[in-house]
């Protein structure tokens, strides 16, 4: 693995299904397919009733990724893990449990006016090792399922307003003492590249920014030479909900028609329905910035990308 890994192995896909659980991608390549879980939510109980009443096969799942240590992406990770490798028993291998490296022992929110911090948990490596899989810690872009899905590292910070998380802490061990933590520096997105269409870019929270995140996966190798990889849909997080937040909205639409133009965006989870509605309506040069563009990403949904 490193850091200097770009799509040159990233296989072009001939068709991507995808299922919001909370999240599930499965990619077919002619006969080949792989099939990948992206964050598991907060409640494992949630999960597992919503995956069963999607009809999810968890035998399938090969590798589960998590793109970083928030409990909302986490905490439905034990759950998820015992169910697929329950499921995959007989099977020649374990399900891959693809994980930050980098892991803050505690995490949380320092309250308004106050020295008190809400602690955000997360579950342990050795949790998530004891309910099933083969654990693998990363904080370089790597491959995935034979080259079907690319994982990045570290997302680089280009733009000057998104600066992460007001008030958001980690807990130093060795100082004994909560330190600022607002950028969230291990996480990650995930990749497919659809054949004729271009990429298919799933977030988990965006707390980079989303503009970072999608410059990134346009241009893996921030080489300004480098032919930039067009994003037929970006799919997740987007973190502009929020009074903290809400503020980068017009910068981010500005930016992401300008320099980016994805063809479609599905905004999720801390996105926020003004961050949708100024997607579907805010002006850009004279016209509504991602008009008929911007897709629903709620449970229950299921998208087929073709390359057709």
């Amino acid at each position: 693995m490193s850091d200097n890994l770009g799509y040159e192995n990233l296989k072009e896909l001939d068709n991507l299904e995808i299922i919001v659980i909370v999240d599930e991608d499965t990619g077919t390549c002619g006969v080949e397919s792989h099939s990948v879980l992206f964050d598991a939510g907060q409640y494992g109980q949630i999960f597992i009733e919503n995956s069963n009443k999607l009809g999810v096969d968890y035998s399938k799942i090969e590798t589960v990724v998590l793109s970083h240590w928030h409990c909302d992406h986490s905490d439905g990770l034990p759950s998820a893990i015992e169910a697929i490798s329950e499921a995959r028993r007989g099977h020649s291998s374990k399900v891959i449990i693809d994980l930050p490296k980098e892991r803050p022992s505690r995490r949380g929110i320092r309250l308004p006016k106050s020295d008190n911090v809400m602690v955000i948990n997360n579950p342990t490596f050795e949790e998530l090792e004891k309910a099933g899989g083969e654990i693998v810690k990363s904080s370089e872009p790597h491959t995935i399922c034979s080259n079907f899905f690319y994982v990045s590292g570290r997302i680089s910070r280009q733009t000057t307003y998104e600066t992460g998380i007001v008030n958001h802490v980690a807990y130093d061990e060795k100082l004994s003492t909560w330190k600022d933590d607002p950028l969230i520096n291990e996480e990650r997105f995930l990749t497919a590249r659809i054949k004729n269409k271009g990429l298919i870019v799933f977030t988990g929270c965006s707390h980079a920014g989303i503009v970072n995140t999608l410059l990134q996966a346009q241009n893996p190798l921030s080489n300004k030479q480098e032919e930039k990889y067009p994003i037929y849909l970006v799919m997740g997080g987007f973190h502009l909900a929020g009074y903290d937040q809400e503020s980068k909205i017009k910068e981010t639409v500005r930016d992401l028609k300008a320099l980016i133009n994805p063809v479609y965006l599905a905004p999720g989870h801390c996105s926020g329905w003004r961050c949708s509605a100024a997607l579907e309506y805010q002006l850009h040069e004279g016209e509504a910035a991602f008009a008929g563009r911007v897709a629903p990403s709620a449970v229950g949904k299921i998208y087929t990308i073709s390359y057709k």
